[in-house]
């Protein structure tokens, strides 16, 4: 982003939105956690219906069309039921998590004679099956840890739009 004297308007009032969507994420990590959901399925269902709307222009193929009304269907459930959809991409990531932690182990096993290599994926795995686990436990836990990071990015990124401003009066 280009930021000259001109832009400090936008900085000061792009800022305290930023501060304003940081506090709630903090405050209300679960009404966050819906917003970004609802709004994901909104921009993927809209997408859908664009890629739909364009294979009427061109040839089109049934592996195309079903892929563009699965994702509007994955769209619409993230819009109409987005607590389930959070817990969804949670359980996947911790899934995925505990696939990478049993890969982990397996290649630390595997490289037992380089010490350094074997201590990086051994700690690695570790920490991949501990989260996977915990998520995959307590999903809800996850939804809420991503509202509060987007609530800690938020807040940074306010601050900083805040303080680049008062530095170019």
């Amino acid at each position: 982003m280009v930021i000259f004297e001109a832009n400090r308007p936008s900085l000061i009032a792009g800022g305290i939105v930023a501060l304003l969507i940081g506090i709630t994420a903090l405050v209300w990590p679960s009404l966050t956690a819906r917003f970004v959901i609802i709004l994901t399925g909104a921009f993927l269902f809209i997408e859908g219906a664009f890629a739909l709307r364009s294979y009427s222009f061109r040839p089109y193929t049934w592996s195309g069309i079903a892929e563009v009304v699965f994702g509007m269907t994955i769209a619409a459930i993230m819009v109409l039921a987005p607590s389930i959809a959070a817990r969804i991409v949670i359980v996947l990531v911790a899934i995925g998590l505990l696939v990478r932690g049993t890969f982990q182990l397996y290649v630390a096993y595997r490289r037992r004679s380089e010490t350094d290599a074997r201590l990086f994926f051994g700690v690695a795995a570790v920490v991949s099956l501990l989260v996977g686990a915990l998520l995959l436990v307590r999903p809800g836990a996850g939804v809420i840890g991503m509202s509060w990071l987007i609530g800690i990015f938020a807040l940074i990124t306010g601050i900083s739009s805040l303080t680049w401003a008062y530095r170019l009066r």
